[in-house]
């Protein structure tokens, strides 16, 4: 497990949300909108692995927040992990129920049951441990 603090005072962490839908995509968006230092750089709506990893060169983010049915799908693909500039992917599986980070070895370190705090302090240590 992660484990959970309090974030430095640096930049603010760069986030890109990739198919955070419905009322837990609502959620996911507000509460990493109204953290101060978190910084939503783009959303992608689906999760087409072209348009993704496109985008990840592109933008360059801290960590990704990925709403997914399955997160086990990320363990066959690293371009999604942002080579040569690495980031973190945190996955909200499911209804919220679970969470994993996943970094570009890729390896699965699960999180546990997911609330607004412990999905917020994911984002940030998942982005000072790069």
């Amino acid at each position: 497990m992660i484990p959970l603090s309090d974030p430095p005072d640096v930049r603010p962490v760069g986030v890109l949300l990739v198919g955070c839908t419905g009322v837990l995509g609502d959620l996911i968006r507000g509460t990493l909108s109204g953290d101060p230092d978190v910084r939503v750089l783009h959303e992608l709506s689906g999760s087409s692995g072209d348009r993704l990893t496109t985008v990840v060169h592109r933008l360059r983010p801290d960590v990704v927040v990925w709403q997914l049915d399955d997160d086990r799908l990320l363990a066959g693909h690293p371009e999604y992990f942002g080579a040569p500039a690495a980031c973190s992917v945190v996955t909200v599986v499911s209804d919220g129920d679970s969470g994993s980070v996943w970094q570009l070895r890729p390896e699965r370190q699960a999180l546990g049951a997911l609330s607004p705090r412990t999905l917020v302090a994911a984002v940030h240590t998942t982005a000072v441990q790069q």
